[in-house]
C-alpha cells in the first residue's frame, strides 16, 4: 500500500526551515509510530508554475500494516501537534497511489542528493482513463529515453477526500535522474494529457535500517 501527500509550510516560515524541521524532527517522529516499509520526502526545488505546497511525501506500508487507523488514536494527536509547528494543516492533501515502474531498474533506496522530476497530470477534457493512462505510459517512456534519466515511475492517484481538500491530480509521472544529471526539458504533452505542474525535487528517503531502529509504537 502506498499514499502520497502534498504538504505546505506554515505561513511566515521559509521553505528551508520547513525542510529542516521535517527532516530532523517530524519524519523521525512519524517513523517512531508508523510501520513504514518505505518513506520519502520530495522537497520542491523548482516548479514550472506557482504552487502552494513545498513537499510531496510518499508513505509505503506492507500489506495489512497501513497506518490510517493510527491517526484516530493518541498517535494522531501527537503527530498533529507536531505538524502545527511547521505545516499549514489546512493544506494537507493526501491520496492513495498505485505505483508502477515504466522503465529502468526496480525501486531501491534513494541515495543522498538524489533528484527527480515530478510531472502532475490529469486527462484532457473528454479523454477516458484508458486513453489517458495509455498516452501517459507512452509519453513517460519517451521522456525516459532522454540522457540522465535512470528510471521512470507512474503513480495512479485517488484522493482521500474530494474537491479542494484532496490531492489535485489523477497521476504523477516521475523521472529519476542519475547522479549529477541535468533536468530533462519537458515538452508539451500529447493532446490527451493535461500537465498541471512540472517539479524538480530533492528526494530524501529514510534508509530501512533507520526505519527499523526508530519504530517503537509501544513507547506511546
Amino acid at each position: 500500500m502506498k499514499s502520497l501527500c502534498l504538504l505546505t509550510r506554515r505561513a511566515g516560515t521559509t521553505r528551508e526551515a520547513f525542510r529542516d524541521y521535517y527532516e530532523t524532527q517530524h519524519c523521525r517522529l512519524g517513523m517512531k509510530y508508523f510501520p513504514f516499509a518505505k518513506y520519502l520526502r520530495n522537497h520542491v526545488v523548482a516548479a514550472s508554475v506557482d504552487i502552494d505546497f513545498d513537499c510531496v511525501s510518499e508513505f509505503y506500508f506492507d500489506a495489512g500494516r497501513g497506518g490510517a487507523d493510527l491517526m484516530a488514536t493518541s498517535v494522531g494527536d501527537i503527530l498533529r501537534a507536531d505538524e502545527r509547528k511547521f505545516m499549514d494543516q489546512s493544506l494537507i492533501r493526501p491520496a492513495v497511489a498505485e505505483e508502477s515502474i515504466l522503465a529502468g531498474p526496480p525501486r531501491d533506496v534513494a541515495a543522498p542528493g538524489a533528484q527527480r522530476q515530478l510531472l502532475m497530470l490529469d486527462p484532457a477534457v473528454g479523454a477516458t482513463d484508458e486513453v489517458f493512462f495509455a498516452a501517459l505510459r507512452d509519453w513517460g517512456l519517451a521522456l525516459g529515453a532522454a540522457p540522465g534519466v535512470m528510471r521512470v515511475s507512474l503513480d495512479r492517484t485517488t484522493p482521500f477526500a474530494p474537491g479542494a481538500a484532496g490531492f489535485r491530480w489523477r497521476a504523477m509521472l516521475s523521472l529519476w535522474l542519475a547522479p549529477g544529471a541535468a533536468p530533462v526539458p519537458i515538452p508539451a504533452p500529447p493532446l490527451t494529457l493535461a500537465l498541471g505542474v512540472a517539479l524538480l525535487v530533492d528526494a530524501c528517503e529514510s534508509p530501512p535500517e533507520l526505519i527499523r531502529a526508530l519504530y517503537a509504537p509501544e513507547s506511546n
